[in-house]
């Protein structure tokens, strides 16, 4: 996708593992180790598996109820959001306290940012993150925030073009329970549908881009079943060629 340390498929994924369980994960890697999440009980647990495969091992968590976003660009820190402390911002969402945590283990250092869902850029000197219905970008210490995007539906799954112009992200449908694939340039903050012929039922995921740009990776549900496809990124928004099926 976006970089070998960002999620290794589109989304969340079915994923088996040697605990012998279905889980719906979120995948990151910092080269060697593979990192996802497990529920035990009511509880997420943190896991890691080598790249190369063999045994699972447990992660130590920081905090006792906690989610992970994503992993930096340099592979040393992730980004984690705290669910001890909460607050509802205008609106039906709840955001967190996020949080830096040293990869694998190490003392978690806080940002001043609360947020739902939270993704480094690609050059590490900022963030993306969500709040409420609105997408934000900030220095990492939560410094010179400002709102990039607003839809009308939670937008998540927050995607940085390898450049860092452009952030690609799903949001839900105010009137189905479907979601479509959008996309904000920074340079305008303007958000527009990614692909306006997918309808909202395909409940597209954004995965991410290839490291050099010319392929952005989503998945997508189509005759019942979620598949993986590509898309065949054009200098012109509006003459791209049609999304492809990977898997």
């Amino acid at each position: 996708m976006r970089r070998s340390r960002r999620c290794l498929a589109s989304g969340e994924n079915q994923c088996q593992t040697a605990l012998r369980s279905r889980i719906r994960c979120r995948l990151l890697t910092d080269g060697p180790r593979v990192y996802f999440r497990v529920w035990n009980g009511k509880y997420r647990d943190l896991r890691s598996v080598s790249t190369e495969g063999g045994e699972v091992f447990s992660v130590p968590l920081p905090f006792p109820e906690m989610d992970i976003d994503d992993i930096s660009p340099t592979n040393s820190e992730f980004l984690v959001e705290n669910f001890a402390v909460s607050e509802k911002p205008p609106g039906p969402y709840t955001s967190y306290n996020l949080w830096r945590v040293p990869v694998p283990t190490g003392s978690p250092r806080p940002t001043s940012i609360r947020s739902h869902e939270a993704t480094w850029s690609p050059d590490g000197s900022t963030v993306a993150y969500t709040q409420d219905l609105s997408i934000f970008r900030a220095n990492i210490d939560g410094t010179q925030s400002a709102q990039i995007a607003a839809v009308q539906v939670q937008p998540f799954y927050l995607r940085w073009s390898p450049d860092g112009h452009r952030l690609r992200f799903s949001a839900g449908d105010s009137k189905t329970t479907g979601s479509y694939l959008w996309q904000t340039d920074l340079a305008t903050n303007a958000a527009r549908r990614v692909i306006p012929s997918l309808p909202a039922s395909a409940r597209p995921w954004g995965g991410g881009w290839t490291p050099d740009g010319k392929y952005f990776f989503y998945a997508a549900i189509a005759d019942g079943t979620r598949n993986v496809y590509a898309l065949f990124e054009k200098p012109d928004f509006f003459h791209r060629a049609n999304p492809s099926r990977f898997s």
